[in-house]
């Protein structure tokens, strides 16, 4: 036996049909119709037969292993991508690699994909002549020497489009052949693309109309919201997320009105929101409407219903397709404390440089959670020593009250924490009964008491 063709003997009958079942024979090394000719001859060695048969349906082995990386991993972005595969065959000299994308069409920003090698350079073609034809990319003639079997081929593609959203469904199939004009195939695999990150959005800003303060609180407080369009918006696939974090979705309302400008020329009454209490998703239902690139956009209309503190707030905007991410960016929007209602101050005694206890009773302007703390610092001539201090405490919603209630002096300020059990409601009255505190050397007003609330400890 040789590597094309064996002999064996037997003897048989004029007219016996004949059933050969032949072991051990290695299959050819790429994909083709491969013609199989038996030969029948006398002891003589003389032939008075041969019948023809074909070997067909073969089908690519598979790549030992492949991987690839988009260099940025922004989404909709032209990227470099790095790609790393180990075969299982040996692909000749003159051979070529098809890559076809699944899921998208990935695009390209230059005639010809500039080729660099990292691993294999003896055997790549830097100087191919890809061709990009929708899905399909083309490096024919990408090998100039043979490859080894299990020769691991690192090489990057500059500059394809990556992955439209960050989705996990899209991949790529890498596809090697023995010749040039792709006709025969050896090794195949499919890659997954992973690690696409969101695009970032430009231009983002989050604001209330003519500066003024949003305070805790608010109700329906304004907001505007203006960036770039990172990508082509189309409102029959995309979406708009809004969301602002740190704050309770009790007291989190936001959406848009109906007629809402969403650029500086365009007004549209399609993009109507969802009213949720955990951010706001628009438009509610599709539209045909679009946004080009790179527009300038402002949107108004949204409001925020009582923040519950005050603060920086993260404010995330994200842009879906199909519910999948491809943009986002965030910005912060402060929050400034609201005003309390009422205030007093009164002292058991009025005599001077008198030791005594102080009643404290303020009105809220919104609720407290569990645990709140109200802060209230001294004048500079009403004075307490530091360190733990006796209070009593009285709420217009007694159930609220916490039997854990505790307070603290440091310098003029005074701590009292954990007063509230369950969340105190708006308008709610609290009494604070503190000893300790002594009053003025002389009778002359004095300078002013600050009152601070904290919707929890922390």
């Amino acid at each position: 036996m040789n590597s094309s063709a064996f002999s064996f003997r037997w003897t048989v009958a004029m007219g016996d049909q004949i059933y050969m079942n032949i072991n051990s024979i290695k299959n050819p090394s790429y994909v083709d119709d491969y013609q199989v000719a038996f030969t029948f001859s006398s002891d003589a060695g003389l032939a008075f037969t041969t019948v023809y048969g074909y070997i067909t349906n073969l089908i690519p082995d598979e790549l030992a292993s492949c991987s690839m990386a988009f260099a940025p991993t922004y989404t909709n972005s032209f990227s470099g991508v790095t790609f790393s595969i180990v075969n299982k065959n040996p692909i000749p000299a003159g051979g070529s690699i098809q890559l076809t994308f699944v899921g998208y069409t990935p695009s390209s920003n230059t005639s010809s994909l500039m080729v660099s090698v990292t691993s294999g350079s003896t055997y790549i073609n830097t100087m191919v002549l890809s061709s990009v034809i929708g899905a399909y990319i083309l490096l024919p003639n990408f090998f100039t020497n043979t490859v080894p079997a299990s020769t691991t081929l690192v090489f990057k593609l500059s500059f394809l489009l990556s992955p439209p959203t960050t989705a996990s469904s899209f991949s790529m199939t890498i596809l090697t052949y023995a010749s040039t004009n792709y006709q025969f195939k050896i090794d195949e695999k499919s890659c997954p693309i992973t690690g696409i990150t969101d695009l970032p959005t430009s231009n983002l800003s989050v604001y209330t109309p003519n500066s003024s303060p949003l305070r805790v609180g608010t109700s329906r407080a304004s907001l505007y919201l203006d960036f770039k369009a990172p990508a082509s918006i189309n409102f029959s696939t995309d979406t708009i997320t809004v969301q602002v974090a740190n704050s309770s979705s009790q007291y989190l309302l936001i959406y848009t009105l109906s007629g809402v400008t969403i650029s500086n020329n365009v007004t549209s009454n399609a993009l109507q929101a969802i009213n949720t209490t955990s951010g706001v998703s628009l438009p509610n239902t599709p539209t045909s409407f679009t946004l080009s690139s790179s527009t300038s956009t402002k949107m108004w209309g949204f409001y925020l219903n009582t923040m519950i503190n005050s603060g920086s707030k993260t404010v995330t905007v994200q842009f879906l397709r199909n519910n999948v991410s491809y943009s986002s960016a965030t910005t912060t929007l402060v929050v400034s404390p609201n005003i309390l209602s009422n205030l007093s101050v009164t002292p058991l005694t009025t005599l001077v440089l008198t030791t005594t206890t102080y009643s404290f009773v303020l009105q809220t302007n919104n609720p407290l959670g569990i645990g709140a703390v109200v802060v209230i610092t001294l004048p500079t001539n009403v004075t307490i020593t530091t360190g733990s201090c006796s209070v009593s405490a009285t709420l217009s919603s007694p159930s609220s009250l916490s039997s854990a209630i505790a307070c603290s002096a440091s310098g003029q300020v005074i701590s009292i924490s954990s007063i509230t059990s369950t969340i105190l409601p708006a308008n709610s009255i609290i009494t604070l009964n503190i000893s300790g505190i002594t009053n003025p050397a002389i009778t002359k007003v004095t300078n002013t008491f600050f009152f601070q609330t904290y919707y929890s400890p922390t």
